[in-house]
């Protein structure tokens, strides 16, 4: 019993002292902010957004990067600073990409801030090119900067066809993304895969039917054949 409350009270006492340093690290008139581009994750591996113009015949759109702060939040609101990192970055500024402006808001009260990317469908090249942004969180009067791992965001774009970005959801219900799959589902539905997963949430129910119905068209029409010349098995 003693040895159990000598272990519990060096526990507690760490976890007041990692919360204390926290506390140090992040004082209130100074938060953090990191890019966290969706829902619920800090994964390495969830540092892209995907794009397409291929079924909303769109000559322009925009694109939103989210960032969320470590930190309390203010009743007024703050500013953060980004960065392209040129040398990842494919597109050309006023070719493929509105200039971005010089900083962006984090409203009162809240833990988000948004980046609205401005991107255009007017290149011959992006029918057969993925362009690449290729962002970077950096300090700001207001924010220090967050976790390391989510300093880089990246934008990839084109006018053909390309995984979503919730396809690591999507997965469960359509199995190994490819173009000709995706193409079926549009045709089928008159819709495109959401940008959000989100989206996808709200209506589980549905999406396990469209992948339902999307397996049985390649079951019935075999064999249908990707774009790499191999057969689409259902799932």
């Amino acid at each position: 019993m003693k040895k159990y409350i000598y272990i519990l009270s060096i526990f507690t006492a760490l976890f007041y002292s990692c919360s204390e340093n926290d506390r140090m690290e992040f004082p209130s008139e100074q938060s953090a902010i990191y890019f966290q581009l969706f829902e619920n994750s800090r994964a390495k591996d969830l540092d892209s957004l995907s794009y397409s113009f291929a079924f909303n015949n769109k000559v322009v759109d925009t694109v939103l990067l989210q960032a969320k702060i470590m930190g309390n939040t203010m009743p007024y609101d703050r500013f953060f600073k980004i960065e392209l990192v040129d040398k990842l970055t494919t597109a050309v500024e006023e070719k493929h990409y509105k200039v971005l402006e010089s900083r962006y808001v984090v409203p009162a009260d809240s833990i988000y801030g948004q980046v609205p990317v401005v991107i255009y469908n007017t290149d011959p090249l992006m029918n057969s090119s993925v362009f690449r942004m290729t962002f970077r969180m950096l300090e700001s009067d207001d924010y220090r900067l967050g976790y390391k791992e989510r300093l880089i965001a990246k934008l990839l774009f084109t006018n053909q066809l390309v995984e979503p970005s919730t396809w690591r959801v999507l997965k469960y219900f359509f199995g190994k993304y490819n173009r000709t799959k995706h193409k079926v589902f549009h045709k089928l539905f008159n819709r495109d895969f959401p940008k959000k997963t989100d989206e996808i949430y709200a209506e589980y129910g549905l999406w396990q039917t469209y992948g339902k119905i999307t397996s049985k068209f390649f079951k019935d029409n075999y064999p249908v054949y990707d774009e790499d010349g191999e057969i689409v098995e259902s799932w």
